[in-house]
Protein backbone atom coordinates (compact mmCIF):
# COMPACT_ATOMS: atom_id res chain seq x y z
CA UNK A 1 0.00 0.00 0.00
CA UNK A 2 2.91 2.45 1.00
CA UNK A 3 4.37 1.76 -2.70
CA UNK A 4 0.88 2.44 -4.24
CA UNK A 5 0.86 5.59 -2.30
CA UNK A 6 4.35 6.83 -3.04
CA UNK A 7 3.33 6.04 -6.83
CA UNK A 8 0.36 7.90 -6.73
CA UNK A 9 2.43 10.81 -4.91
CA UNK A 10 5.17 10.99 -7.11
CA UNK A 11 3.15 11.14 -10.09
CA UNK A 12 1.06 13.61 -8.72
CA UNK A 13 3.83 16.14 -7.73
CA UNK A 14 6.16 15.51 -10.58
CA UNK A 15 3.32 15.29 -13.67
CA UNK A 16 3.89 18.91 -14.95
CA UNK A 17 8.13 18.33 -15.07
CA UNK A 18 7.54 14.56 -16.70
CA UNK A 19 5.39 13.56 -18.94
CA UNK A 20 5.21 9.73 -18.43
CA UNK A 21 2.54 7.05 -18.42
CA UNK A 22 0.05 6.40 -15.42
CA UNK A 23 2.12 4.13 -13.41
CA UNK A 24 -0.30 4.43 -10.15
CA UNK A 25 -3.57 3.82 -12.53
CA UNK A 26 -1.40 0.89 -14.34
CA UNK A 27 -0.18 -0.52 -11.06
CA UNK A 28 -4.18 -0.10 -9.21
CA UNK A 29 -6.15 -1.89 -11.98
CA UNK A 30 -3.56 -4.76 -12.30
CA UNK A 31 -3.94 -5.33 -7.91
CA UNK A 32 -7.48 -4.64 -8.96
CA UNK A 33 -7.52 -7.51 -11.36
CA UNK A 34 -5.60 -9.96 -8.99
CA UNK A 35 -8.17 -8.94 -6.69
CA UNK A 36 -11.07 -10.58 -8.45
CA UNK A 37 -10.17 -13.61 -8.97
CA UNK A 38 -12.00 -16.19 -6.63
CA UNK A 39 -9.22 -18.06 -6.01
CA UNK A 40 -7.43 -15.22 -4.47
CA UNK A 41 -10.15 -13.92 -1.64
CA UNK A 42 -13.04 -15.66 -0.12
CA UNK A 43 -16.44 -14.31 -0.28
CA UNK A 44 -16.73 -13.08 2.85
CA UNK A 45 -13.02 -11.53 3.05
CA UNK A 46 -13.05 -7.55 3.14
CA UNK A 47 -9.59 -6.96 1.36
CA UNK A 48 -10.82 -6.46 -1.51
CA UNK A 49 -13.18 -2.78 0.42
CA UNK A 50 -10.17 -2.19 2.57
CA UNK A 51 -8.03 -1.73 -0.63
CA UNK A 52 -10.47 0.55 -2.07
CA UNK A 53 -10.52 2.79 1.05
CA UNK A 54 -7.45 3.14 1.97
CA UNK A 55 -5.81 3.40 -1.68
CA UNK A 56 -4.76 7.59 -2.58
CA UNK A 57 -7.77 7.66 -5.06
CA UNK A 58 -10.08 5.76 -6.32
CA UNK A 59 -10.53 6.06 -10.33
CA UNK A 60 -13.66 6.19 -12.35
CA UNK A 61 -13.30 2.71 -14.18
CA UNK A 62 -12.29 0.87 -10.93
CA UNK A 63 -15.99 1.80 -10.01
CA UNK A 64 -17.67 1.11 -13.23
CA UNK A 65 -16.28 -1.97 -14.25
CA UNK A 66 -14.70 -3.95 -10.98
CA UNK A 67 -16.99 -2.90 -8.02
CA UNK A 68 -19.93 -2.98 -10.93
CA UNK A 69 -18.92 -6.72 -11.75
CA UNK A 70 -18.87 -7.66 -7.87
CA UNK A 71 -22.21 -6.35 -7.62
CA UNK A 72 -23.54 -8.30 -10.59
CA UNK A 73 -21.75 -11.75 -9.57
CA UNK A 74 -25.02 -13.54 -8.15
CA UNK A 75 -25.21 -17.02 -7.41
CA UNK A 76 -23.18 -20.15 -5.08
CA UNK A 77 -19.73 -17.88 -4.61
CA UNK A 78 -20.87 -14.47 -5.88
CA UNK A 79 -19.65 -11.66 -4.51
CA UNK A 80 -23.01 -9.75 -4.50
CA UNK A 81 -22.65 -8.80 -1.06
CA UNK A 82 -18.86 -7.90 -0.77
CA UNK A 83 -19.70 -5.49 -3.94
CA UNK A 84 -22.90 -3.74 -2.14
CA UNK A 85 -21.33 -3.39 0.98
CA UNK A 86 -17.74 -1.93 -0.62
CA UNK A 87 -20.24 0.18 -3.09
CA UNK A 88 -22.00 1.59 0.70
CA UNK A 89 -18.64 1.98 2.16
CA UNK A 90 -17.31 4.26 -0.64
CA UNK A 91 -20.64 6.21 -0.19
CA UNK A 92 -20.11 6.93 3.37
CA UNK A 93 -16.39 6.81 3.64
CA UNK A 94 -14.78 8.57 -0.07
CA UNK A 95 -16.57 11.78 -0.86
CA UNK A 96 -14.96 12.00 -4.21
CA UNK A 97 -16.48 9.00 -5.44
CA UNK A 98 -19.40 9.57 -3.98
CA UNK A 99 -21.69 10.88 -6.66
CA UNK A 100 -20.26 8.05 -9.15
CA UNK A 101 -20.96 5.02 -6.56
CA UNK A 102 -24.19 6.59 -6.32
CA UNK A 103 -24.78 6.63 -9.99
CA UNK A 104 -23.93 2.78 -9.53
CA UNK A 105 -26.25 2.35 -7.11
CA UNK A 106 -29.05 3.83 -8.37
CA UNK A 107 -28.82 1.83 -11.85
CA UNK A 108 -29.44 -1.78 -9.63
CA UNK A 109 -32.06 0.20 -7.87
CA UNK A 110 -33.98 1.70 -11.62
CA UNK A 111 -33.10 -1.41 -13.87
CA UNK A 112 -36.86 -3.15 -13.78
CA UNK A 113 -35.01 -6.70 -15.14
CA UNK A 114 -32.44 -6.97 -12.79
CA UNK A 115 -32.60 -9.44 -10.20
CA UNK A 116 -30.66 -6.61 -7.76
CA UNK A 117 -33.45 -4.45 -8.69
CA UNK A 118 -36.18 -7.08 -6.96
CA UNK A 119 -33.96 -7.17 -3.53
CA UNK A 120 -33.21 -3.51 -3.21
CA UNK A 121 -37.14 -3.12 -3.93
CA UNK A 122 -38.12 -5.59 -1.24
CA UNK A 123 -35.50 -4.34 1.05
CA UNK A 124 -36.83 -0.64 0.63
CA UNK A 125 -40.46 -1.98 1.10
CA UNK A 126 -39.31 -3.98 4.79
CA UNK A 127 -37.82 -0.97 5.70
CA UNK A 128 -40.67 1.30 4.95
CA UNK A 129 -42.67 -0.66 6.73
CA UNK A 130 -40.80 -1.60 9.74
CA UNK A 131 -39.86 1.85 10.35
CA UNK A 132 -43.57 2.98 9.58
CA UNK A 133 -44.72 0.58 12.40
CA UNK A 134 -42.29 1.45 14.56
CA UNK A 135 -42.86 5.46 14.47
CA UNK A 136 -46.92 4.27 15.08
CA UNK A 137 -46.04 2.03 17.99
CA UNK A 138 -43.92 4.79 19.50
CA UNK A 139 -46.79 7.80 18.95
CA UNK A 140 -49.69 5.19 20.48
CA UNK A 141 -47.57 4.62 23.65
CA UNK A 142 -46.51 7.74 23.99
CA UNK A 143 -50.54 8.59 23.77
CA UNK A 144 -51.43 6.09 26.08
CA UNK A 145 -48.56 7.40 28.36
CA UNK A 146 -49.86 11.17 28.03
CA UNK A 147 -53.59 9.65 28.82
CA UNK A 148 -52.77 7.85 31.76
CA UNK A 149 -50.50 11.45 32.98
CA UNK A 150 -53.84 13.64 32.25
CA UNK A 151 -55.70 11.29 34.98
CA UNK A 152 -53.03 11.55 37.43
CA UNK A 153 -53.88 14.99 37.55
Amino acid sequence: MTWLLEEWFAEKEFNEMIESDKQYEKWFHRILKGLKDPNVLDVKDRTFTRFLLDVPEVTDEAINVVVKEYCENIGPGGRMVLGLGTLRDLINLRPAVRDNSLRLLMTFCTHQGNLLFSFFFFFLIYIFFVFFFFFFFVNIFFLALSCEDSKLF
